[in-house]
């Protein structure tokens, strides 16, 4: 997914206020025009209602696209740029503060690794899984993915070599076979 680094343009005097990083451009421009209205009291804000109490609306250009991991350095990047043109930016921080540097991402992969998933243990809308499951039906998988589930079912039981079925649990998975196989 890419990101988008922006900028805000003053039009009286063409000279660029505020650098920025989003997935929607047009979305986070609308949003800023949006905190104008409040009470705001952030340089950029200020710098919004100034801009239309003299009648004139911001202008923004995409200055670079960049992938999602590359975003904090980028409009970091592009801040120091500005700055040292000399422009009056009104950004609040030196940017990058809502994506995750390089070394923090790696931080949070050593921290969740071995973790079970965040949507483990959520239930599906009612209507989700009948609906998934009709996509499916009639569907192999291809030769590539049964050999794939086959090596993750080896892995999985070379790491746990002592996990053993109860033996209720095998009874229900023997009345499921017949089941399915009509035999029952």
């Amino acid at each position: 997914m890419s990101t988008y680094i922006y900028a805000l343009i003053d039009p009286r005097n063409s000279e660029v206020r505020y650098v920025g990083a989003t997935l929607n451009v047009g979305k986070r421009v609308a949003r800023h025009l949006r905190d104008r209205f409040g009470s705001g009291k952030s340089l950029r804000a200020c710098w919004l209602r100034d801009l239309e109490q003299s009648g004139a609306m911001p202008e923004w250009y995409v200055l670079e696209t960049v992938p999602r991991w590359a975003a904090s350095d980028a409009e970091r990047l592009w801040i120091e740029l500005f700055c040292a043109f000399g422009c009056q930016l009104t950004n609040g921080t030196d940017g990058g503060d809502n994506l995750p540097t390089a070394a923090q991402r790696r931080r949070m992969s050593i921290l969740l690794a071995g973790r079970p998933s965040q949507r483990r243990g959520r239930r599906f809308p009612p209507r989700d899984p009948e609906r998934i499951s009709n996509a499916h039906k009639g569907i192999r998988p291809s030769k590539k993915t049964i050999e794939k589930m086959r090596r993750a079912r080896k892995a999985y039981w070379r790491k746990h070599p002592d996990f053993r079925h109860s033996e209720a649990t095998k009874a229900r998975m023997r009345a499921g076979q017949a089941r399915r196989r009509g035999l029952s």
